[in-house]
């Protein structure tokens, strides 16, 4: 006779799974969702023309158009009202122009095996409802990739490797065939995210050995991108990281916030040439030259934008500072680094906490938003809703195509595979109506223990 053993009883045993799932990755839409709920979103069709500079084009049409008012009018002189010889000119008219802005589209897809989604559509079977799951993910993941998108010029570009970063090709297996580390804006991208390399926007794609690349994880705290394949032959570091579609030159996807916010008279933005207007589309900016963030910055910051637009311009008091974390830890060490604590005066047997729960929300009384998306080293100041929006095509929503939106996929023969895929999609632009209204901070000092510093 033997005793009844665990080993017994394992066959009758049940598993238990912990009810909630944590997620493991970086997740966030900051911008994107900020600039669609407070900034203007502007119907559009699709681009048909509207010709080169900023003149309408009547033999075209453009998507979206932008007027501004560019020059005012009018001849200045002194008469002496009196005859005789006196000439008060023949003056002249205020002078317009207009930004011109196709839609770009975007999609994410999803593929689901049958098996998967047999295997979970009950609570009694799993913890995950798959194609519920999948639906609420893809539409997240989608808005979380748009929001890397708007960081850039223009070019479809997620990140550029720093010049300091190590790329190690085809160097390892499985989740860490290659790696790029010492790469500050890992945050940029994502898991599972297919991308392209260019040495230069505008240049030839890394073509060498393999085209695309697909990362297989993100460790954003240190600095680390991690590919389960191969990188094309070559890549470098400051190479451009662009999204598989976009040709890499610039104006070819989303005008992002380095389209808008450029110190610049000689680039083109929205097909208009800023060397035609000296100085009417260069956006403010303060070289920080890698030094920490100043309580005397955020003044400077605004006041630059009354310079620009004249002491009856609002746009200084409505900015909106938009940085990664690097950037509101340095606001923040402001005030660390003046704080005064008198320990007499503090009642009991602890000593005053100097950290607060929160980091500051405002700098220089302007509210502060912050993405780990953003350009480490830089604080862009913008003036939203007054000057932000989207010209919209598409909004983003799952494809329909007359009622069906879940679409079979086909096996070698002909015949259907055992899976089925869906689709989220937009088509749109961003768009800042008047970049003289914004402001930004660059090349700031990034704080020890961030970012590899």
């Amino acid at each position: 006779m033997s005793i009844l053993t665990e080993a017994s009883l394992q066959p009758v045993e049940l598993e238990a799974v912990r009810e909630e799932i944590p997620q493991l990755f970086a997740s966030d839409k900051t911008l994107y969702d900020y600039i669609y709920k407070h900034g203007q979103t502007i119907p559009m069709a699709a681009n048909t023309g509207g010709g080169a500079g900023s003149s309408y084009d009547a033999s075209g049409r453009p998507a979206l158009r932008i007027p501004l008012f560019i020059q005012a009018g009018g001849n200045f002189s002194q008469i002496t009202a009196d005859g005789g010889s006196d000439d008060l000119g023949q003056g002249s008219g205020s002078n317009f122009a207009a930004l011109f802005l196709p839609p770009v589209s975007f999609a994410e897809a999803c593929q689901i095996s049958f098996k998967s989604q047999w295997a979970s559509d009950s609570s009694k079977k799993s913890r995950v409802m798959v194609r519920a799951h999948e639906m609420t993910q893809t539409l997240e993941r989608l808005k979380q990739d748009l929001e890397s998108v708007i960081q850039g010029s223009g070019a479809g570009e997620l990140a550029q490797i720093d010049s300091t970063a190590t790329v190690n090709n085809n160097t390892g297996t499985g989740a860490q065939t290659s790696s790029i580390t010492g790469f500050s804006n890992a945050g940029q991208l994502r898991s599972q995210l297919v991308v392209t390399f260019y040495p230069t926007l505008g240049g030839s794609q890394r073509t060498g050995g393999v085209s695309t690349a697909t990362v297989s994880y993100v460790d954003a705290v240190n600095n680390a991108v991690y590919f389960s394949t191969a990188l094309p032959t070559g890549t470098a570091a400051n190479d451009y990281i662009v999204i598989v579609g976009s040709t890499g030159a610039v104006g070819n996807s989303i005008l992002g916030l380095k389209a808008w916010n450029v110190t610049s008279n000689t680039t083109t933005v929205a097909g208009l040439n800023r060397a035609s207007y000296p100085g009417q589309f260069s956006t403010p900016s303060i070289n920080l030259q890698n030094l920490p963030i100043t309580v005397q910055a955020g003044r400077r910051a605004k006041q630059l934008i009354r310079l620009a637009l004249g002491e009856a311009a609002a746009a200084a008091d409505s900015l909106v500072w938009y940085g990664n974390v690097d950037m509101e830890a340095s606001i923040e060490n402001l005030a660390t680094n003046v704080a005064i604590t008198n320990q007499q005066q503090i009642k009991g047997d602890e000593s005053e906490d100097m950290q607060k729960k929160h980091a500051p929300s405002t700098f220089a009384g302007q509210e502060i938003m912050v993405s780990i998306h953003a350009q480490p080293g830089r604080l862009d100041g913008l003036t939203v809703p007054k000057n932000w929006g989207v010209g919209e095509l598409k909004a983003v929503d799952i494809l329909d195509l007359n009622g069906l939106q879940i679409f079979p996929t086909y096996a070698t023969s002909g015949g259907l595979s055992s899976s089925y895929v869906f689709y989220f999609v937009c088509s749109w632009n961003l768009f800042s109506a008047n970049p003289r209204a914004n402001v930004y901070l660059y090349n700031g000092q990034i704080p020890s223990g961030y970012f590899g510093h």
